[in-house]
């Protein structure tokens, strides 16, 4: 036999957490985010935070105080968070500038702000300028004049334009649109007479504002083509006269802003609308907060969620809150953001490198502070593990693999608790890797002997114990060495698989199911950092080997010829009868006008396509029905023919014999009832509770053809739907035995009070099994 050297990677990325949630802890555990570290920014004060993709970049744009003034500045930071610039300043002028919002055309940023410059008490102006990704501002450009004054502009790039909306004098909703550049496409124009406190979006190829009007149900939306075309108008939205905010992802729109007053039962919640990409609304929901959340509102969208951000009072302290939302509305915990109180002013969040960032005015120590925090994405719940190996043989030449069988790794979920009653747990879920079998069909020793496991742990600054329990699945095609196993075409190999048991309840459940081998690394001890774990692998030889496979001659012979079937004669594929029918059977198509005609339009040009008709021909032109005769006539396939009905052996052999007549192989299967006796279930044979149905063998795989059930190459579970379990072999030594196992010579009788597990059982006819046991594979 053939020997294996090993060559193996493994690569598994997960994130250990803490699982205890205070306000005042520094990493914060859930089951999808992880909280970062608290980074300050700068003093100031109405934050906003934006991520550039293409160069990598997070800017965070705000107001401080200077020289008896608000200027906006800026302070951009790597995919990290490590800063690459001081802060710096984006405008410095007369009076004061506030609330910068900041968008990106992936690699630079669009910053607009409300500028009080002029000095008019009432009305103020809105101006923007371009900030390259290493912090250099471009010259200012007047946005819009006399807006009205608590007018927040905002601002979202989409189809290679920004496009900034504000509040004009009168309330009214316009826009400004301009390229990548910063370079004016579309002047100020009117988008709606009565739309405020707005947000923007761009998704599905539009941009979407949501805003409120003053009269109930206060909420809207407005559609918009990329030059500024208003689409449609949506109203009757019931989310407060006040802040709204909208992000796009996965073909939704999601609005979150606050209940309508009265508030009601819902003064403590945010209101979550989401649409689809036509904006029809799906799913209206609440996010509950702790006390009174109002003001500041703001969404994004990254790792295939939505990242909501608020301020709400927790113990009568203002702080900057936070949730995942997923988009069918469902929220994770709610996120403390600080890790002292109180919060101030507005929130913002902004989505890079897997990782939320959320950024909010902060007001400790009675001094206005920018914070930014992260909030980590956890990884996929099934974690990715690769192994891969060469096979060699005894002269350490490589061998190709052949056909693929499955193992299955999973890591056990355990936990310890340390001297401060942190749970440190491991994120265990599964993982499908696939090894492979050697060329001559030998599964004994296609395996590695053992594989690392390279971790990446994220423990701060502890360490755990913790158990690694690695179960391994094969799927394997499982046979004594006195079962023949059907074979494939010659010169190609039959897919490996076995057909085991399940049981749901005290069902018995058709399905594939696998061999399962147990290994276990004790104490393993984990720390932060990478390391590599050795696990190794049992000797698969003991458990199953796969035997050589025959060519498919005897499924394509008549019985009187076919040494398998001696006792029966049951197939005729060279009858001039069966031929002529086969012909006809292969050309029958529905598309025909005249039935007594068999045009060649239906003629298959595929094997797969010649036994289809068959199993349509056979539907048009025969009835299922009972044939006393079935087992003692010697010329069945004749017989029916003449009578044109059969039950559901009958058509079978008939199938068989029009499969293999065109050359195609063909086979029998059977399979019978099990019936529940008490608490148990039992298999009673008797004719009625049997079936038979026919296989042909077409593009290297056996399909089903069964006419009398009207089932056409599907899965073999379909069967349990009809009530039918199988009876096999039992396989000594692969299955050791158990109260719902027996050697089908000990079920002849098949005694009622014995649960006897549904096994597969291939043959061309019914016959006896220990006369002729060759005749049954699993």
């Amino acid at each position: 036999m053939s020997t294996l050297k090993k060559k193996i990677s493994g690569l598994l990325i997960f994130l250990l957490v803490i699982s205890v949630f205070t306000i005042l802890t520094p990493n914060v555990k859930s089951d999808d985010f992880m909280l970062g570290n608290e980074v300050f920014v700068d003093n100031g004060c109405g934050p906003d935070i934006c991520y550039a993709p293409l160069s990598k970049r997070f800017i965070v744009v705000y107001a401080k105080w200077s020289m008896y003034r608000y200027d906006i500045y800026g302070k951009i930071y790597d995919e990290s968070l490590n800063p690459l610039t001081s802060d710096f300043v984006i405008c410095q002028a007369v009076e004061d500038q506030f609330w910068p919002e900041v968008s990106t055309n992936g690699t630079n940023f669009f910053v607009v702000w409300w500028d009080s410059r002029r000095g008019d008490l009432n009305w103020k102006d809105i101006y923007g300028a371009v900030v390259s990704q290493d912090g250099t501002v471009e010259a200012e450009i007047l946005v819009a004049y006399n807006v009205w004054r608590t007018s927040r502009p905002k601002v979202a790039f989409g189809d290679g334009k920004y496009f900034v909306v504000y509040n004009n004098r009168s309330g009214e909703c316009s826009g400004v649109i301009y390229n990548s550049f910063g370079n004016i496409i579309k002047e100020n124009f009117l988008i709606h007479s009565e739309c405020q406190e707005i947000d923007i979006a761009y998704g599905s190829g539009f941009f979407v504002i949501s805003g409120w009007k003053s009269t109930s149900p206060y909420g809207m939306l407005i559609e918009l083509a990329s030059d500024g075309t208003v689409i449609k108008t949506y109203t009757g939205l019931d989310w407060d006269a006040s802040q709204s905010a909208i992000a796009y992802g996965l073909d939704r729109f999601v609005v979150v802003g606050f209940p309508p007053y009265p508030y009601s039962e819902l003064q403590n919640a945010l209101r979550v609308f989401i649409f689809d990409s036509e904006l029809n609304l799906l799913t209206v929901t609440n996010i509950i907060s702790y006390d009174y959340p109002r003001q500041y509102v703001d969404i994004t969208f990254g790792k295939n969620k939505f990242f909501v951000t608020w301020i709400d009072y927790i113990e009568g302290e203002p702080l900057a809150l936070g949730t995942l939302l997923t988009v069918e509305g469902l929220y994770n915990k709610i996120i403390v953001f600080p890790t002292q109180p109180f919060s101030w002013g507005c929130v913002s969040v902004a989505f890079g490198n897997s990782m939320f960032v959320v950024s909010w005015e902060d007001y400790r120590d009675s001094l206005s502070r920018v914070y930014i925090r992260p909030c980590f994405v956890a990884p996929p719940q099934v974690p990715k593990i690769e192994v891969s190996w060469q096979m060699v043989d005894e002269s350490d030449n490589l061998i190709t693999p052949g056909d693929r069988v499955k193992f299955q790794i999973t890591l056990e979920n355990t936990a310890d608790v340390d001297a401060n009653d942190l749970i440190l747990s491991l994120s265990s879920p599964s993982s499908d890797v696939w090894i492979a079998k050697f060329e001559e069909g030998k599964m004994g020793g296609a395996h590695p002997e053992s594989y690392n496991l390279n971790l990446d742990i994220y423990l701060g600054s502890l360490s755990a114990h913790t158990s690694i329990t690695t179960y391994i699945e094969v799927w394997a095609k499982a046979y004594s060495s006195q079962e023949r196993p059907w074979s494939p075409f010659p010169g190609l190999k039959e897919e490996l698989y076995r057909r085991d048991y399940s049981w749901i309840d005290d069902l018995p459940v058709l399905g594939l199911h696998d061999i399962i081998i147990t290994v276990i690394c004790n104490d393993v001890t984990l720390y932060t950092g990478k390391m590599t774990i050795d696990i190794n692998f049992p000797d698969f030889s003991s458990f199953y080997t796969v035997q050589q496979l025959n060519d498919l001659k005897p499924f394509l012979q008549g019985s009187e010829t076919s040494p398998d079937y001696p006792k029966v004669d049951t197939f005729h594929p060279d009858n001039q009868m069966i031929k002529n029918v086969a012909a006809k059977a292969v050309a029958f198509s529905f598309l025909q006008v005249n039935v007594d005609t068999y045009r060649l339009d239906g003629a298959a040009d595929t094997p797969y396509q010649a036994i289809k008709n068959i199993y349509d021909w056979l539907g048009e032109y025969y009835a299922i029905g009972s044939d006393v005769q079935r087992w003692s006539d010697t010329e069945i396939v004749t017989n029916m023919m003449n009578k044109q009905f059969g039950d559901c052996s009958q058509i079978s052999d008939l199938t068989i014999s029009l499969c293999r007549s065109v050359k195609i192989p063909a086979r029998k299967l059977f399979g019978a009832e099990m019936k529940k006796v008490g608490p148990i279930w039992v298999f009673t044979f008797i004719s009625s509770e049997a079936h038979e149905w026919a296989e042909a063998y077409v593009n290297d795989r056996w399909v089903q053809v069964d006419r009398a059930l009207r089932l056409f190459d599907n899965p073999l579970g379909v069967y349990y739907e009809h009530s039918i379990m199988f009876v096999h072999l039992h396989i000594p030594g692969l299955l050791q035995g158990g109260p719902w196992y027996c050697k089908f010579s000990d079920c002849s009788a098949f005694n009622t009070q014995r649960i006897i597990d549904y096994f597969i059982r291939h043959k061309d006819h019914f016959g006896d099994a220990e006369d002729n046991p060759n005749n049954y594979i699993p």
